[in-house]
């Protein structure tokens, strides 16, 4: 659930970016602590969260029915959750000499990754398994990946280049049977590289590491029918540039093609950030509102 409040006076200059975070069914903070949500058009579409110079990240989205924690005091009301999580992370990297990194992060095997390199021109390819019992970590030229523990003793996948650092955490959430089920949370974060590049990014979560202050969109409320079930609705409305469709990966998962892509950009492609506002014929978050708590814990791996 996301654990805190917008703030309550936007700053009148750029602040410094601490991160931004995909989690849970799907929160998104972006670079400037702007909140929204995403439910993805359809169960298995892949989204861009981030597409930059040489880097994208992607991701799964799974449409699932789960249940509120018996802790929550909304569960007495509310007995069905139709929403979505994101249930795989892909990212492709092209590395300082031009040969292309491929991570793959698969939360029903936490302790192990999957990555490949294909070496520039013609040459063969690598595959990589990271493994906490064997390798826990992969380095070539200005990319290193990792698997780590974190706070919650879940075993994360951080991948870091010359201008970002991506994290991949393995959560949990129960379907109304009682079973538990895997989801991936994405936690994104600029290093000084990526400020100071001409060539702004994009993606759902990387457009907003130029905004001058947080941009909030559309948020789900979680308030059930008479029958005690919700379904999900936004879809970043008022947070992004277009629209959702507009970030679907199509095809191959580590795919660098949409819209707005910048995996290849040589120059900088116009932001008009002004639209934004003009997108969303609801009533998105203001300052000092409080952000609505989700279905699923943030916590990783709850039981």
């Amino acid at each position: 659930l996301p654990p805190s409040s917008p703030p309550s006076v936007p700053p009148s200059s750029p602040p410094s970016s601490t991160g931004a975070s995909a989690r849970a069914d799907v929160h998104m903070t972006g670079l400037r602590e702007g909140k929204f949500d995403i439910r993805g058009k359809g169960h298995g579409k892949v989204y861009a969260l981030l597409s930059a110079p040489a880097l994208a990240v992607n991701a799964k989205f799974a449409f699932t029915t789960f249940r509120l924690p018996p802790t929550d005091p909304r569960s007495v009301a509310v007995k069905k959750i139709h929403g979505s999580v994101m249930s795989e992370a892909y990212v492709t990297v092209r590395t300082s000499n031009g040969n292309l990194f491929f991570v793959e992060y698969n939360p029903c095997t936490p302790t192990s990754a999957h990555l490949m390199v294909t070496l520039k021109g013609d040459g063969p390819s690598k595959e990589v398994w990271l493994d906490t019992s064997l390798a826990a970590s992969f380095d070539m030229e200005n990319v290193h990946v990792v698997l780590k523990s974190t706070a919650g003793k879940a075993l994360a996948l951080s991948m870091t280049d010359a201008a970002w650092n991506i994290t991949i955490i393995p959560g949990s959430y129960r379907l109304v049977t009682g079973i538990l089920k895997r989801r991936v949370d994405v936690a994104i974060s600029p290093l000084p590289a990526a400020a100071t590049n001409p060539i702004a990014p994009h993606g759902i979560i990387g457009q907003s590491l130029h905004d001058k202050s947080a941009v909030h969109g559309k948020v789900d409320d979680y308030i059930p029918n008479t029958l005690g079930e919700f379904t999900t609705s936004a879809q970043g409305e008022g947070a992004i540039e277009g629209e959702i469709d507009n970030y679907e990966i199509v095809g191959d998962p580590f795919s660098t093609s949409f819209k707005f892509s910048r995996f290849d950009s040589a120059s900088r492609a116009s932001y008009k950030a002004a639209s934004l506002s003009k997108t969303y014929s609801g009533k998105p978050l203001s300052a000092g509102t409080r952000f609505v708590s989700g279905a699923i814990s943030d916590n990783p791996l709850d039981a």
